[in-house]
């Protein structure tokens, strides 16, 4: 119901964008590369590292109310489809810089 990655150092995982393309909300880290991506509170959720009560108080809110939770989702799917983290923009992206180095 909840997708949940708070590790510090993160490069940008496309796990985030699996579950934003299923309508999954997400949970990251402030300052990590997800934040570039995710608004908290509107379209995914962001935490201070370390701040184990703030996820901790995210999850009981996304528990306790399943419409908020998939709005949400809603919400990051949009952000998803707008990323360029879709497997066709991806490939089509790789393709384009590996035909610019031969």
């Amino acid at each position: 119901h909840v997708f949940v990655l708070p590790s510090v150092r993160e490069s940008l995982g496309t796990v985030y964008f699996e579950a934003m393309s299923v309508k999954v909300p997400v949970v990251g880290v402030r300052g990590e590369a997800i934040a570039d991506y995710v608004t908290d509170g509107v379209d995914g959720f962001l935490i201070d590292a370390g701040d184990a009560a703030a996820l901790v108080e995210i999850m009981r809110v996304l528990h306790r109310d399943p419409a908020r939770r998939a709005l949400i989702g809603e919400r990051g799917r949009a952000v998803f489809e707008r990323s360029g983290m879709r497997w066709p923009d991806y490939v089509a992206a790789h393709v384009t810089l590996f035909e610019s180095l031969v």
